[in-house]
């Protein structure tokens, strides 16, 4: 497969564990952005597509008594990102826009293999033909201690925000693991101060990166 070769666009992913406050930041990026000219589209994983919604309903709600198994979730997540790049990711880069992403391959290691132990080969390959060899210009990585994360208020219909404290620890190392072993691409924010102290330092980083400081 080859991979995708884009004159145009920036691919920024935003990573973190529940509760680290994605959205937030990514809304507020959006807007400063967008004062500086920039065409900006937001979108996120899982269910960016028509097809991913159906597909975040089914990871989110195990309905009638059945249950999903790593591996088969690790499919799911699969589906969704095919479609999200095929429709909405490369579009967008190939027109020049910025996206913005919430969540992409990395949630995919950090929560399968890191938190749940599926086989990180198995999601490597499997990865790399969902998203069609698309790279990330920019990952940035919002940590925090998921004790003080989660004091932010769990969802009780979302198994990810319910699971046992080691889960989230495992998830959080995860992500350092893979921060750490990919500096230059990797950026990491101290998610546990202030929306406005975290908004600003990724504003900061954001606009040197994509030449705008």
């Amino acid at each position: 497969m080859k991979k995708n070769k884009l004159k145009k666009g920036f691919f920024i992913v935003f990573e973190g564990g529940e509760k680290a406050g994605k959205s937030t930041v990514i809304k507020f990026l959006q807007n400063e952005l967008t004062k500086c000219g920039l065409d900006v589209l937001i979108t996120h994983e899982p269910g960016g597509t028509p097809l991913g919604k159906i597909i975040r309903k089914k990871l989110l709600k195990e309905e009638d008594g059945v249950s999903m198994n790593p591996i088969a979730k690790s499919f799911l997540f699969f589906a969704d990102r095919a479609q999200h790049v095929s429709d909405i990711i490369l579009p967008a880069l190939v027109s020049g826009r910025i996206v913005l992403e919430d969540r992409f391959s990395f949630s995919t290691f950090a929560y399968q293999h890191y938190a749940m132990g599926v086989d990180l080969n198995f999601l490597l390959q499997a990865d790399a033909f969902a998203r069609q060899n698309l790279e990330s210009n920019l990952i940035i990585l919002l940590d925090i201690d998921p004790r003080i994360a989660l004091k932010r208020g769990i969802d009780p219909r979302n198994p990810f925000e319910t699971a046992k404290i080691e889960f989230h620890d495992r998830l959080r190392h995860g992500y350092l693991e893979m921060a750490h072993n990919d500096p230059e691409k990797w950026k990491i924010v101290d998610a546990s101060k202030s929306a406005d102290e975290v908004a600003k330092k990724v504003l900061e980083i954001v606009l040197i990166v994509v030449g705008k400081k």
